[in-house]
């Protein structure tokens, strides 16, 4: 039998799997009917663009748009939007969340889509060296409204909570906290701004990595948009219109994701 053949009798079973998906998929969005995703994100440069391009807006549209489903893109802060969700009116169906840094009840997906890392800031002379967690004990400690980076079983510092850059600078710069946490590219964007400076504040890693997920409001809708996203994701990772978006975007597919994906591609 010539290579051709079989190459394409291999490619087969694939071929008819994913158009039973793909039909799958197309009697879900006719029975529920979904029009539309709402979805929010902070404003975030090759992430989340108020504009509506970056790396999310093109991801989820990617993913949704071929079955008729709008995507609507809401620019806010974190706080908010989990606010929002938090509310029974719904007007909203998902948000970027990092389900270990929220005391919500979100619903996730399967797969993670990035990942952050963690920062955090002290004064220097006042805390000679960030050697660890074990620091924050019977310290005053700051971080976003709505972060939860440690339960409250779990703390044993005193906890204020921030809403804006300004209060979080305020707090850190007085001495009225030891130690500002946040996610590391809104710190870093802090000494850009000159809102910090390097020669009275230390920069270390709090947490190397944090998955990141698409998370969405727990209503019974939001069932059949997590199983739409998670198809599609198999589905474009297995054509690689997936890493495409990734290397377009110069973000890293985390490690987990590509795990996933390839195990199920076997």
């Amino acid at each position: 039998m010539k290579k051709w053949l079989l190459m394409l009798l291999g490619a087969a079973p694939l071929m008819v799997f994913a158009a039973q998906k793909t039909n799958e998929l197309v009697n879900i969005v006719k029975e529920q009917p979904l029009r539309s995703v709402s979805v929010a994100a902070p404003e975030r440069d090759k992430f989340s663009n108020k504009d509506g391009s970056g790396f999310y807006w093109e991801l989820l549209k990617t993913i949704y748009e071929p079955l008729g489903i709008e995507l609507k893109h809401l620019s806010m802060p974190s706080a908010r939007a989990l606010k929002i969700a938090d509310q029974k009116y719904q007007l909203l169906d998902g948000l970027i969340a990092q389900p270990k840094l929220t005391g919500y009840d979100l619903l996730l997906p399967k797969y993670a889509t990035h990942t952050e890392k963690i920062s955090v800031v002290y004064k220097k002379r006042v805390i000679w060296k960030w050697t660890g967690k074990a620091l924050l004990k019977h310290r005053i400690v700051t971080w976003p409204v709505g972060m939860n980076l440690i339960g409250k079983d779990k703390r044993n510092f005193k906890l204020r909570e921030f809403k804006t850059d300004k209060e979080a600078v305020e707090l850190v710069d007085t001495g009225k906290v030891h130690f500002l946490i946040d996610k590391s590219y809104k710190i870093q964007a802090l000494f850009d701004e000159g809102l910090l400076d390097k020669e009275r504040f230390e920069i270390a890693d709090f947490e190397t990595e944090q998955e990141a997920f698409i998370a969405f409001v727990n209503r019974d809708h939001s069932r059949y948009l997590i199983k739409i996203f998670n198809t599609r994701i198999e589905e474009l990772f297995k054509v690689g219109k997936l890493q495409a978006i990734y290397d377009k975007w110069n973000i890293p597919m985390p490690k987990s994701l590509k795990t996933q994906l390839t195990v199920n591609d076997t």
